[in-house]
């Protein structure tokens, strides 16, 4: 019976390392389920910022696609208004330049038309002049001629 008394003494000091061991085990579990509720909060909390921080960047994405249309449109506009510019540039120059050529052919023609009608008039004054000095020979000779004519 000592035997069993000390069968059932061993048996009750395993039990009561079992029931420890149990407890601790336990204990254990519960920390481990306590931070697996931790770690599924965490895990729920870092699933919702993800989730938010992925709205956001979708909700960048589109504004910077806008964005780089506009960008696109604004350097379309601005190449448009440089060559706009450039061919108004052009235009003005070329303009100004026939305008220049018309103005300077009409001032040549002016003086051209001056220096002839001015040559003219002196080359009809001179032939005016020849002319009166040729008559004037005729008329005297014939008036010489006449009075000689008289005379006789």
């Amino acid at each position: 019976m000592e035997d069993t008394y000390k069968l059932l003494g061993v048996a009750n000091q395993d039990l009561e390392v079992l029931t420890g061991k149990k407890i601790e085990l336990s204990r254990e579990r519960n920390r481990l389920n306590n931070h697996r509720q931790v770690f599924l909060e965490e895990l729920k909390r870092i699933e919702g910022e993800l989730e938010t921080v992925d709205q956001q960047l979708n909700s960048i994405n589109t504004d910077h696609k806008s964005t780089s249309w506009k960008v696109i449109k604004l350097r379309f506009k601005l190449f448009f208004q440089i060559l706009m510019r450039c061919v108004h540039q052009i235009y003005t120059l070329l303009a100004f330049l026939f305008l220049n050529l018309l103005h300077v052919t009409y001032v040549t023609l002016s003086l051209s038309a001056s220096v002839t009608k001015t040559i003219l008039e002196s080359q009809e004054k001179e032939q005016a002049t020849h002319e009166q000095a040729t008559s004037v020979d005729v008329v005297y000779m014939r008036r010489a001629n006449s009075s000689s004519l008289k005379s006789s």
